[in-house]
């Protein structure tokens, strides 16, 4: 259920911590959340693969704005969900990245 125009689709680890509740609150002021849990950290493509339904249907609540926040190997899941699915999110936040990907995204 829609209630606000700002989705956050976040990997689950980064609400894991001591300072969970204070950040899930933050959060949850201005934006609908989504945690996702990667099945294998190991296949980022098999994740999306398996996710892509789901991150799909979130776009299509008509949400104003989507934000990927990743965590460590999730963040692979980023250029998963782009490269395999075309999914393009208005703002991505990727925290410590085990891989440095430098590829740029161009607007068309």
């Amino acid at each position: 259920r829609i209630t606000t125009d700002k989705a956050i689709i976040i990997d689950e680890r980064l609400m894991a911590s001591p300072l969970s509740n204070s950040f899930h609150n933050l959060l949850l002021k201005n934006h609908d959340i989504y945690y996702f849990n990667m099945k294998d950290y190991n296949y980022p493509d098999l994740s999306c693969r398996q996710m892509a339904k789901s991150v799909y249907d979130t776009f299509q609540v008509g949400y104003k704005t989507i934000t990927f926040i990743g965590y460590k190997e999730s963040c692979d899941l980023f250029y998963s969900l782009y490269n395999l699915k075309s999914f393009v999110f208005d703002s991505v936040i990727l925290i410590e990245p085990k891989t440095h990907n430098t590829k740029l995204f161009k607007k068309k």
